[in-house]
């Protein structure tokens, strides 16, 4: 028995070394706030708190009782209160930022201060594409008895409105026959549900990660893959898009039909595309290479603006606003992630303030209905915050740099700091240009930077210590096959700290990664 429970332990702690290895390559397990919808594929679980964090954001989602994230409200509408709804994707929930800063709030805010009682009302769920927000507004977002809906479109919904499932999951579909839709799967089965060992651990989310790469449609353009939801911003995209955005184009008319029937305005919020706003950001890597010379940002918004318009919807544009903004320097959408920051949703909520303002579109407000009832941009350029690759790794040189030269009374204090200072400066300048190139190969290349690295240091530990491996075999093994299996963790703890200080007297590459550990 007690033999049993040294290879159950052997194993658990490999295991637990492992899924420590994939966590820190970027694969921790990610909470989500959805669940199985049978008509709309997947909705935001009511009443429910997760927070999402990146090297980017720490966001927290508050979902309400009706599975918005929103304050509690009712279906019924106040006699003399405006409701506006924003229906679209993860732009409209406001994956990126916290619920104050998301641009409808910022709307809703400026609005009230002119003397309008508003109320904004955020219908986004991330990955919807338009299908599934025509489909959502007419079976829920119509109940809440909005004045003005606002279909918020971006280029990623323009394939994914062709396909009957997301990836593993499955989703609204429409046919298109006539000019008319036909909607070919009114009830959906439960395909996406992850298993536990994918939604806790970091070896299941890896595998599963790549599982779910493979199922996103691809297309060979110019000799080179490309993902198939982010192919409208090519200027010369494959044929199967032209078919989408024709299916677009009787999905956003749908919409404003089913808006006007329920006696609503019908609008759209554009969402201008990262690479039209900032033209020195790096082409997204899903476009397998492709670089500016073969993207058309613009044509993809222009194109979204003349649907809307012919579906007669009011179209607002916010791209002349959000250019000038980015002009002066600021960054208006994250560097890694392709979502508006804090300032980027400032930008557009005064876009759409104004727009209310100027044309009037609520009715006279109880106050002066002006420009100048806006709320001061105070948000920070790049989206918040100091990053956490300056103030993880200052913490760290102040602290061992401290116990350097306490460690070390004779050393020189200045020289204690510096050395500390190099040692971090140079692990912190490998993971960052490992983090770079992961973020700018192809996707199918780039989820295989960090585990590769991890693998080939294992690796490298591994052939430093080859001398010790038949001696370390032999100790850890006497201690199993007496079945000692309580002392083996504190054993594993000791012989790890062996072989680290064994490869970083043998490695100077090596050294600086094991020194700042210890």
């Amino acid at each position: 028995m007690n033999r049993l429970l040294g290879y159950l332990v052997t194993f658990l702690m490999i295991f637990l070394v492992v899924d420590g290895v994939f966590r820190l390559s970027g694969c921790s397990p990610q909470p989500t706030i959805n669940e199985f919808h049978e008509s709309w594929g997947w909705a935001k679980t009511p009443d429910a708190t997760t927070s999402r964090s990146t090297s980017e954001y720490d966001v927290t989602f508050a979902i309400n009782d009706k599975g918005l994230r929103n304050p509690p409200l009712k279906y019924q509408n106040v006699v003399g209160n405006d409701r506006v709804l924003f229906v679209g994707d993860s732009f409209t929930l406001g994956y990126t930022v916290a619920d104050d800063d998301l641009f409808l709030r910022r709307m809703e805010r400026s609005l009230r201060a002119a003397g309008h009682d508003v109320d904004a009302i955020n219908g986004g769920t991330e990955a919807y594409s338009t299908d599934q927000e025509l489909v959502w507004y007419e079976e829920e977002g119509k109940k809440y008895e909005a004045g003005i809906v606002v279909l918020v479109p971006y280029l990623n919904d323009v394939f994914w409105n062709t396909q009957e499932a997301y990836t593993v999951r499955e989703k609204p579909h429409f046919d298109l026959r006539d000019g008319a839709l036909e909607r070919t799967n009114p009830t959906l089965a439960n395909t996406g549900e992850k298993s536990w060992f994918v939604k806790n651990t970091g070896v299941g989310t890896f595998v599963d990660r790549i599982r779910m790469g493979r199922l996103i449609p691809t297309a060979m353009v110019e000799g080179t893959t490309v993902l198939m939801e982010d192919a409208p911003l090519l200027a010369d995209p494959p044929s199967r898009i032209d078919d989408a955005w024709k299916t677009t184009g009787a999905l956003i008319r749908r919409f404003a039909d089913s808006v006007r029937a329920n006696g609503g305005k019908p609008a759209a919020l554009l969402v201008a595309n990262k690479w039209e706003i900032h033209g020195d950001a790096p082409a997204p890597a899903t476009l397998g290479g492709l670089g500016h010379d073969s993207m058309d940002p613009e044509g993809v918004t222009d194109r979204f603006a003349g649907l809307c318009r012919d579906a007669g919807m009011i179209v607002i544009d916010p791209r002349d606003a959000l250019k000038a903004k980015a002009a002066d320097g600021t960054r208006l959408y994250y560097e890694k992630d392709w979502h508006w920051n804090v300032a980027g949703n400032h930008v557009v909520g005064d876009v759409l303030t104004s727009r209310f303002l100027e044309d009037d579109l609520l009715g006279a407000g109880t106050g002066e209905a002006t420009a100048a009832a806006l709320p001061p941009d105070d948000a920070p350029a790049a989206g918040g915050g100091l990053s956490k690759w300056i103030v993880i790794p200052g913490v760290l040189w102040l602290l061992l740099g401290f116990l350097f030269w306490r460690s070390y009374p004779h050393e020189n204090p200045v020289l204690a700091f510096v050395k500390v200072g190099l040692l971090i400066g140079f692990v912190v300048g490998i993971l960052k240009g490992v983090s770079y190139l992961s973020g700018h190969l192809p996707p199918s290349l780039g989820r295989w930077v960090f585990p590769l690295l991890a693998i080939g240091i294992l690796v490298f530990v591994l052939v430093k210590v080859g001398k010790q491996l038949d001696t370390i075999k032999e100790l850890y093994g006497t201690f199993l096959r007496r079945g000692h299996w309580y002392i083996l963790p504190m054993l594993v703890v000791m012989l790890s700290i062996g072989m680290l200080l064994v490869v970083a007297a043998s490695s100077p590459f090596v050294a600086p990664f094991i020194y700042t550990l210890f």
